[in-house]
């Protein structure tokens, strides 16, 4: 599922990654994974993620700035789910974690780069069905453990999902 972002979201969203990063600078060392992706864009990118993840759903973006990083189970809180929302700057890439503690949510969402401009959510996966599925693999960075994107499920269902449970 393709979403654009308005130039207002876009800036609010660049607002939010600068709050984030600014203060960092020369005080945290840079998280750099490859040599176009600085901390700021790091930043920038997972907030798109989550923001489109949140305005799918129709629940709250967490906007809190928190230096000190944040201690909950995942992102988002879907009904009764965390969800840990996971950007790729690979349009095919993978879901990946470093280990699996880091997937500490319940459900994992994986979100990539659209058609021109757009942000793509992939699709999501429950913990288990990670812990079932991963792989390991090296792209130069270490290995990280990860789920292709054909074993993610469509957004679509795990909103579906979720209704129908509310409703029963």
């Amino acid at each position: 599922m393709n979403i654009d972002l308005t130039a207002r979201e876009l800036a609010y969203l660049e607002m939010l990654a600068h709050g984030r990063n600014d203060p960092k600078i020369g005080v945290v060392a840079n998280r750099r994974i490859d040599e176009r992706t600085d901390d700021y864009q790091m930043n920038l990118n997972g907030l798109k993620a989550e923001y489109v993840v949140a305005k799918y759903l129709g629940v709250e973006l967490d906007d809190e700035i928190n230096l000190a990083g944040r201690r909950r189970r995942g992102n988002l809180r879907y009904f009764d789910r965390w969800l840990e929302v996971k950007w790729n700057n690979r349009s095919t890439g993978d879901l990946y974690f470093d280990n699996l503690l880091q997937f500490g949510a319940d459900v994992a969402v994986l979100v990539v780069p659209g058609p021109r401009g757009a942000v793509r959510i992939v699709g999501w996966i429950t913990r288990d069905e990670f812990k079932a599925k991963w792989i390991m693999r090296d792209w130069g960075y270490g290995n990280r453990l990860c789920v292709g994107q054909m074993d993610l499920k469509p957004i679509e269902n795990l909103k579906q999902e979720s209704q129908l449970k509310l409703a029963i």
